[in-house]
């Protein structure tokens, strides 16, 4: 970078158009050169990359059987035991590809955007494909994605403390780039950094590695996120459990090689294979695996339902959410403003009105409101008029009294503002009847649901500075813009309370329009509160919110008093926000929520949940949604755990009553192969119960499923192993082979029955065959396998089993059908 280079020669060596931009086909021989404008390097491939089974008890535990059997001059088991690693890999890795394509979906679905000019037009474009030389504008809110010199704008200032730890907004200008020092620069906008205030025209200078947020270290480097707390209690489990298992195998081992008789190579093999099948049915190393499979599949079914999860704990969140704070305006309402009432003050002509109104509105309006302004002065002499003024200076947005103005030169010099009625009427000089005539006006106004908005006026010699410039306005009326409710908003206000969640307005708006909302929406409430009514001590703020609904007039900090107050007083909640204000409470939210539409990029970083349609019927529906997943999870999981109750107790009880292995690896391996398509197909497709927003939320600290849960759950894989195990131990009079081909019959079948009751949660499993069309295939496949193994005779002598005939199937059947039975029979009590 040269350092005595200006902006204009910059422009100029960077060979574009201040105005127009790049040409699209210039812009692809740029992204051609200089690469993607991606500030951090993507990682590789995930560290686990295709040797994802290397991480699984299984493998190992599988390797270890295979070498035994090696080791002891047993090659064909030897090698039938390490290929059986085959589809435990191969399937493994596809639950990580599936679970990682799911969260790639949604990280290119969240993928920030740039404005820029192309072409002589704007237009929307990821921010990975700006190039030197593109035309972005930037306004409050943005994050700068690449390096950029200011060529205009006003009110600038950028969060710098990305790069620099200065915790103070830096002021910014246009034109005085002058190369050299970035960090000394004025003129220039940093990658990595945060418009907070203001909107300039910049010139893209480096983009990607290049820039000094790449040169640095990358602020979108990949970070892991952490553990979510039900993650963190599956993992402390599944280590239990491998503890556990390792003691067990051990001393199972040991208790066969003291009463075996003699030491030769077959009492080895078969006290080893005894403890790694044992070690193998006691780890249930699906729990974890599954448990993220749900979530990401989870998030990917809410980003098509526009509720774009940026992690995995929100949707473990969304189930437990007591309380959804939300905003108004474009949230509960359309956000589609119409100007529908002016109320000029006596004297002021409605021509003059409008003119006024446009200039106190932003150039390239943003705001609903302005639009709104705008689109009713379509056609207008006003919209002419306006062409004559210059803007010469911009007072920015007061977040105390809610209001803005301008300064215009044309026939003379103008000051225009408009903001809330109380905020401007501070600084009009009118008397005490005129301002209480007013604030009739626009309390009459409110009643009718309109947001209200007053409009002044003041000529002014000169540009003094805004204390002075904005003192002794001249008031020219009211504005009244309607915003009719979102279709679906009363439905999903009932919704709520019949699921326990309560709802809280909050809201910049006058008590009277945030109180004729609410009607219309149907928040239940019995007093609304203003902003500045909370600030009272602790005890009174709290007891406040153990009443009020409603809160208007409420500032960004309050906001975050507010659901801070709420969490103090054990409510797990949901917020709602969309400006950069709004970040510190959507980050101290159980749940924060930003708006996907309108929203700035800072809010959209700092949330949970991006509502891609900014409506909050969709809030609603992503917490049916995750209400529905923990429900699917719960039942996956109390599947998993009465499906290991017979494997475990098969694994340890026939070595010990010293009869023939009823499981080998082998089998162990097949059991599995079945079980893991049944849960990630048939149980995450699992439609949600019909009483899933009828219910109270589930408490922060309920685990997946109780102690009381897994001890049915357990009774549950008892009768089954009581039942496959009799079938065992009874038909080994008619062989070996001929006894484990039966047993076995009855565990699958009797797992492929108990797949259909745990289905059905509350419901029966007749009703869950109904509702769920992954079900009978699923099961029809898992029954198929089994079938073929046995009736290919090669797969047979490898398995170790005997075929079976029709007598012998329907006696297992029979048998399976006695734990289903007794499963169905729990849920009755």
């Amino acid at each position: 970078m040269d350092s005595g280079e200006n902006i204009g020669a910059l422009i100029e060596r960077l060979g574009s158009d201040p105005e127009a931009g790049l040409g699209e086909g210039d812009a692809l021989e740029r992204a051609s050169k200089y690469g993607k404008n991606i500030l951090a390097p993507k990682k590789e491939m995930k560290e686990w990359g295709v040797l994802a089974f290397l991480k699984e008890p299984m493998v190992w535990l599988l390797a270890i059987a295979g070498a035994v059997y090696w080791w002891l001059g047993d090659i064909a088991e030897a090698v039938i035991t390490l290929v059986a690693i085959i589809p435990i890999a191969v399937l493994d890795v596809a639950i990580e590809l599936q679970t990682d394509r799911a969260l790639e979906k949604l990280k290119k679905l969240g993928e920030p955007e740039a404005t820029v000019v192309r072409g002589g037009a704007e237009k929307r474009i990821r921010t990975e494909e700006l190039v030197p030389g593109d035309i972005v504008l930037l306004r409050e809110g943005d994050v700068v994605m690449a390096d950029c010199a200011i060529i205009s704008g006003s009110d600038i200032r950028a969060d710098e403390s990305s790069l620099t730890g200065e915790s103070l907004p830096v002021e910014k200008k246009a034109g005085e780039y002058a190369g050299g020092e970035l960090f000394a620069n004025k003129g220039m906008l940093f990658a990595g950094t945060t418009v907070v205030s203001g909107r300039a025209r910049c010139i893209v200078v480096e983009t990607g590695q290049r820039t000094s947020y790449g040169k640095i270290g990358g602020m979108l480097a990949a970070t892991e996120e952490g553990k979510t707390p039900l993650q963190a209690e599956i993992e402390r489990i599944i280590t239990n459990f491998g503890i556990a298992a390792v003691a067990l195998s051990v001393a199972l081992i040991a208790i066969e090689m003291l009463t075996s008789g003699p030491v030769n190579s077959e009492t080895w093999k078969h006290a080893v294979i005894s403890g790694v099948s044992l070690a193998i049915a006691a780890i249930p190393e699906e729990f974890p695996v599954v448990f993220t499979l749900f979530l990401s599949l989870g998030m990917l079914a809410l980003a098509n339902r526009n509720s774009l999860v940026r992690k995995l704990s929100a949707v473990e969140a969304l189930g437990s959410v007591d309380v959804i704070c939300t905003d108004k305006t474009g949230t509960i309402t359309s956000g589609k403003m119409a100007l529908s009432s002016l109320v000029p003050d006596m004297g002021v002509d409605e021509g003059e009105f409008m003119l006024a109104a446009l200039m106190a509105c932003e150039k390239e309006p943003f705001d609903y409101m302005e639009k709104a302004v705008y689109e009713k002065a379509y056609g207008s002499r006003a919209l002419d008029e306006l062409e004559k003024w210059e803007l010469v200076q911009e007072y920015p947005f007061d977040r105390e009294d809610k209001y803005m103005s301008h300064v215009w030169k044309g026939k003379g010099l103008v000051l225009c503002a408009k903001g809330s009625v109380e905020g401007i009427l501070k600084r009009c000089g009118m008397g005490k009847t005129e301002k209480q005539r007013a604030l009739r006006a626009n309390e009459e106004m409110a009643k009718k649901g309109m947001r209200v908005l007053a409009l002044a006026r003041k000529e002014l010699d000169r540009v003094r500075g805004r204390k002075s410039d904005e003192s002794g306005m001249e008031f020219l009326g009211l504005m009244g813009f309607s915003d009719p409710l979102r279709k679906g908003i009363p439905e999903a206000m009932r919704e709520c309370q019949e699921a326990g969640i309560r709802v809280i307005m909050l809201t910049g708006d006058h008590m009277h329009t945030a109180d004729a909302i609410a009607h219309q929406a149907g928040i239940a409430h019995t007093g609304i509160m203003e902003g500045r009514g909370l600030e009272v001590p602790e005890s009174r703020f709290l007891q406040i919110l153990r009443q009020v609904n409603i809160f208007t007039r409420v500032l960004p900090e309050q906001k975050l008093r507010i659901v801070e107050g709420l969490q103090k007083l054990g409510y797990r909640v949901a917020v709602t926000g969309d400006g950069i204000n709004d970040a510190p409470a959507l980050k101290k939210a159980n749940i924060g929520v930003a708006m996907g539409e309108r929203g700035t990029e800072v809010a959209k970083e700092a949330a949970d949940l991006v509502l891609l349609d900014d409506n909050f019927r969709t809030i609603v529906e992503a917490v049916r949604n995750g209400r529905k997943i923990f429900d699917n999870l719960r039942k996956a999981f109390a599947y998993l755990v009465v499906f290991h109750v017979p494997i475990f107790l098969s694994a340890l009880l026939i070595p010990l009553m010293g009869l023939p292995l009823l499981l080998l690896p082998v089998h162990i391996v097949f059991l599995e192969l079945v079980l893991h398509p049944v849960i990630s197909v048939v149980f995450e497709k699992e439609p949600a119960e019909a009483d899933v927003m009828r219910r109270r939320p589930r408490k922060k600290d309920q685990g997946i499923l109780t102690r009381g849960e897994v001890l049915g759950l357990v009774l549950e894989g008892t009768v089954l192993s009581a039942l496959a195990l009799g079938a065992y131990v009874l038909s080994l009079g008619s062989g070996e082979l001929h006894a484990r081909g039966f047993a076995l019959a009855v565990m699958i079948s009797g797992q492929v029955f108990l797949m259909a009751s745990k289905l059905s949660g509350k419901r029966t499993g007749v009703q869950s065959i109904l509702s769920n069309s992954y079900l009978l295939p699923t099961a029809a496949i898992a029954l198929a396998a089994y079938g073929l193994l046995m009736y290919v005779p090669f797969a047979a002598e490898q398995m170790s089993i005997a075929q079976l005939g029709i007598a012998d199937w329907s006696f297992a059947w029979a048998l399976a059908l006695v734990p289903f039975a007794f499963s169905e029979y729990r849920k009755g009590k």
